[in-house]
């Protein structure tokens, strides 16, 4: 597990595309709040490696 990080899996339903990525605790809570308003299915958990790719532009959901 990578100290401080989550697995982020994000679920678009009206085109079925799945993401995954990895991100800080707060980044994914803070995108978790946000798109869920807007139909996406967002699951965070401790499944976290290194082959995640990080979340693009993760700063913008730290604060």
């Amino acid at each position: 597990m990578l100290l401080g990080k989550v697995h982020v899996q994000l679920r678009f339903r009206h085109n079925g595309a799945v993401l995954d990525y990895r991100a800080s605790r707060v980044a994914a809570a803070n995108l978790a709040t946000e798109l869920v308003q807007h139909g996406v299915e967002v699951r965070v958990d401790e499944d976290v490696d290194d082959a995640l790719a990080d979340l693009p532009f993760a700063e913008l959901w730290s604060s």
